[in-house]
């Protein structure tokens, strides 16, 4: 795996702080509810420490930029949820942003749970530590 923009965790991370950012793009103007800028940081953020993880080479490192990541993700749980009922989002958009960000949780719980290094690799419904089997590609 050449790059960490090749990782289905990185992707899903990307995809849930464009989605996140975009839902409250429109309320980032406002200087008096730091909020919504508060989110589009946090959501970003994430990442930016999983690459930082990819290009670890003590397992250490990497764990403890994992462990990073995660907290991040609760803590931008909870920012979503006070964001629904601030700025009024549409259920739909908030169960939607739960749901990216669940994915990523469980993303990075398997790398801890597992002791996997990064990258992880995801092929259908399977995910490889290293790059899948040719015949699976």
């Amino acid at each position: 795996m050449a790059n960490y923009y090749d990782l289905e965790i990185w992707k899903s991370s990307r995809k849930m702080a464009l989605f996140l950012h975009n839902q409250v793009k429109p309320y980032n103007k406002s200087d008096s509810d730091q909020l919504a800028n508060e989110i589009t940081d946090c959501a970003i953020s994430i990442p930016t420490i999983i690459a930082e993880a990819y290009s670890q080479t003590l397992p250490e490192e990497q764990e403890e930029l994992i462990i990073e990541a995660s907290d991040l993700l609760v803590e931008l749980e909870s920012m979503l949820q006070k964001a629904g009922v601030r700025f009024n989002l549409e259920a739909k958009a908030v169960s939607d942003g739960f749901a990216l960000i669940n994915e990523c949780k469980l993303g990075l719980q398997m790398v801890q749970q597992f002791k996997i290094q990064l990258p992880l690799t995801k092929v259908g419904n399977r995910v490889y530590v290293t790059p899948p089997p040719s015949n699976q590609a």
